[in-house]
C-alpha cells in the first residue's frame, strides 16, 4: 500500500458512500484509479466491509451499550465466530489484560440487552462478562 491508498482509505473511512468521483477529485487522480485501488484493497482483505453509524440521536429508541469478556482458557476463535452471528454485536476486538474480548452492541430494549447477555454467558467458553449502557458519546 501507498500514500494513495492510505489517502482513500482515510476518506472512506470518513463517509463510506463517498463517490470514486469525489475520491479522485479530491486526490487527483483518475475515476478508474480509484475505482481499482479499491477493488484491488478488497481483494486482498484490507477493506473488509463497508458500514452504516448510525448518530446519536437519543429519540432512535437503540440502547448501545459495551461488552467486555473473559474467556476460559483456549481458541478464542470459535468463540469470536459465535459472537459475529448474534444480531447487534459488532466491533469485536481482542484485548490484553482483565478481559480478552470486547465489542459493542446495539439493542431496540433493555430485554433484549438482557437476552442477548445470557445467550454469550451460555457459551461454554465464556467465564466472565462485563456490560455497560453507553450514555453519551464525546467524539
Amino acid at each position: 500500500m501507498d500514500d494513495t491508498d492510505h489517502e482513500i482509505i482515510k476518506l472512506l473511512s470518513d463517509d463510506a458512500r463517498m463517490a470514486t468521483s469525489d475520491i479522485a477529485r479530491r486526490l487527483s487522480v483518475s475515476r478508474a484509479t480509484v475505482q481499482n485501488r479499491i477493488d484491488r484493497m478488497r481483494d486482498r482483505g484490507v477493506i473488509r466491509r463497508f458500514t452504516l453509524e448510525l448518530g446519536e440521536n437519543e429519540d432512535s429508541g437503540l440502547i448501545p451499550a459495551l461488552l467486555l469478556i473473559r474467556l476460559k482458557p483456549g481458541d478464542s476463535r470459535p468463540v469470536v465466530a459465535r459472537l459475529k452471528k448474534i444480531a447487534g454485536l459488532r466491533d469485536i476486538c481482542a484485548l490484553n489484560g482483565s478481559y480478552d474480548l470486547a465489542a459493542e452492541i446495539t439493542v431496540g430494549s433493555l430485554s433484549a440487552l438482557d437476552e442477548t447477555l445470557a445467550r454469550i454467558r451460555m457459551f461454554p467458553d465464556v467465564a466472565e462478562t462485563n456490560c455497560s449502557v453507553r450514555l453519551r458519546r464525546f467524539s
